[in-house]
């Protein structure tokens, strides 16, 4: 039994990374819903053979937990190659389809971000910005630096009382707050 459903999963495996739709998230088939569908509908069939009724909410969660297993190993081995082990030493993956999602190496990496008003650490290739626009530049960056004021209790019951007076009948809230003027 464990034999013919270590089969079905490694065809899944297979069939989901013929599908890019489903996992190369830079790609513009990702975004096509269509594609997405009949892939989904592929892998929904295939499952079906370890799981009867399977759906594509099944599927979405079998795709989920082969992808978080395989992170939870990529992770070890990784930090295992960080921590200066000689090459006999690195960690060697358990998880026997580990092989197989390596296709998901770089899915998982995130995208880097710059930002445009961040330029303290370059030099300007161009002309140099005007006083007022290097002021303007320095105040939104130090701006969106500053983190949020977070609400204290005044503001939130404010917001509870505004929340119960709109939840209100109209002619009801008229009279409550011409009662609280």
């Amino acid at each position: 039994m464990a034999r013919k459903q270590n089969e079905v999963i490694v065809e899944f495996i297979e069939l989901y990374r013929s599908e890019p739709c489903l996992w190369q998230v830079r790609s513009e088939e990702y975004h096509d819903r269509t594609k997405k569908d009949a892939a989904y509908s592929k892998l929904v069939k295939k499952l079906e053979e370890l799981e009867p009724g399977a759906t594509k909410k099944s599927v979405v969660l079998k795709i989920n937990s082969l992808r978080c297993a395989y992170r939870k190993e990529k992770k070890k081995v990784e930090a295992s190659k960080k921590s200066g082990a000689s090459t006999d030493s690195i960690y060697k993956p358990a998880l026997w389809y580990y092989n197989l999602l390596e296709f998901l190496q770089d899915q998982d990496t995130p995208w880097t971000s710059r930002s445009n008003l961040d330029n303290e650490n370059e030099e300007n290739s161009g002309d140099k910005p005007l006083p007022v626009e290097e002021e303007v530049l320095t105040t939104m960056r130090d701006h969106f630096k500053r983190p949020k004021e977070q609400p204290d209790r005044y503001d939130l019951l404010g917001s509870t009382i505004a929340l119960r007076l709109k939840a209100l009948d109209k002619r009801v809230a008229f009279v409550a707050e011409k009662k609280n003027q």
